[in-house]
């Protein structure tokens, strides 16, 4: 299976591509990670077993803490 990732589009939306169509990726996706629009800014990706994380168009990624460590 070939490399996906996530990018911003000229049109400001976020878009999904396989690695080797030579768009820049801002986060290449791993396996069973699946992602959606948080506003017009930000993308989170979801993973079952990992912390979710927020992308942003200048190709940041914060991690959001998880349950178990916020309830410590």
């Amino acid at each position: 299976m070939a490399a996906r990732g996530l990018y911003k589009a000229i049109d400001g939306s976020w878009r999904q591509a396989d690695a080797r169509t030579g768009v820049r990726l801002l986060y290449r996706l791993k396996e069973r990670e699946r992602w959606t629009v948080l506003d017009k800014d930000r993308a989170i990706v979801v993973h079952p077993h990992q912390p979710s994380k927020i992308i942003h168009p200048d190709g940041r990624v914060e991690e959001m803490a998880s349950k178990a460590a916020i309830n410590g």
